[in-house]
């Protein structure tokens, strides 16, 4: 029952890790009684994750690897601190996002394109993940706007835009309802570009090779078409996003494997 706990966890069954850790621990006594609640607090924390309630788990984490260490002190089984170890990597990554107060918060890039590749190394949803992957390409360009030209991209000032872009963005971006005008994601691209940012010029120079797997997301079942993304089609997406993001695959939040 433990390895299988293990085993739902190691792939993203976080449920269903909860309820077989919590199985144990109402079946045996002593000291490894505390010490499979912990683990179960440890999956539900990453549950939590897993669906972006970041403060939640970030909550229940910290929670949880406090018994944790508790519970390895008072008879749970030894070589526990590698574990732990990578734990606390991710209680600091989460507290990145959670304490974090501005209005564009770039760590949660990093983790929508970790969530996605999670996915995508599965082979599991990768419609979602493709999406989401898309997702994080647009919160890596409205990053960059906010925090280096401090240009919101679902709200432009006009004026903040370069003049060769301000009469595009008047005509096609303009929101009639709230009168705010709000780019779109190859938009933010350009206005990167055309401000001089790197990653906005490698996008602008490379569009013509990109074209055929924007078109592969937009023609996929979760896009605006009838068929499903292909697997090569996802991870050379992702390739895709790591190049233009200027992304290490090292800075992205990785969820530990479990074998206890």
């Amino acid at each position: 029952l433990r390895h299988e706990a293990c085993y739902h966890f190691n792939h993203g069954s976080y449920d269903a890790a909860v309820k077989g850790f919590h199985t144990l621990e109402h079946h045996i006594s002593g000291g490894l009684k505390p010490f499979y609640r912990a683990l179960a607090d440890v999956a539900q924390a990453y549950g939590l994750w897993d669906q972006l309630l970041y403060r939640a788990a970030w909550e229940k984490l910290k929670g949880g690897i406090k018994a944790l260490e508790l519970a390895s002190v008072w008879g749970g089984p030894p070589g526990m601190d590698p574990l732990i170890h990578v734990l606390k990597g991710n209680l600091t990554f989460l507290e990145r996002i959670v304490l974090d107060s501005k209005d564009i918060k770039p760590a949660v890039s990093l983790d929508l394109l970790a969530w996605a590749k999670r996915r995508g190394d599965r082979g599991r949803d990768l419609e979602t993940a493709t999406h989401v992957l898309l997702r994080a390409l647009q919160a890596f360009a409205q990053s960059r706007l906010f925090t280096q030209y401090h240009l919101k991209s679902w709200d432009v000032n006009l004026e903040q835009l370069p003049e060769d872009l301000r009469d595009t963005c008047r005509r096609q971006y303009l929101n009639e309802i709230d009168g705010k005008y709000r780019l779109p994601l190859q938009a933010q691209f350009q206005a990167l570009a055309a401000l001089g940012d790197p990653m906005g010029q490698r996008f602008v120079t490379d569009w013509s090779k990109m074209k055929s797997l924007f078109d592969a997301a937009d023609h996929a079942l979760l896009g605006y078409g009838f068929e499903p993304i292909k697997s090569e089609r996802f991870h050379q997406l992702y390739d895709m996003v790591i190049k233009l993001s200027g992304v290490a695959p090292s800075d992205l939040p990785e969820f530990p494997t479990m074998n206890v």
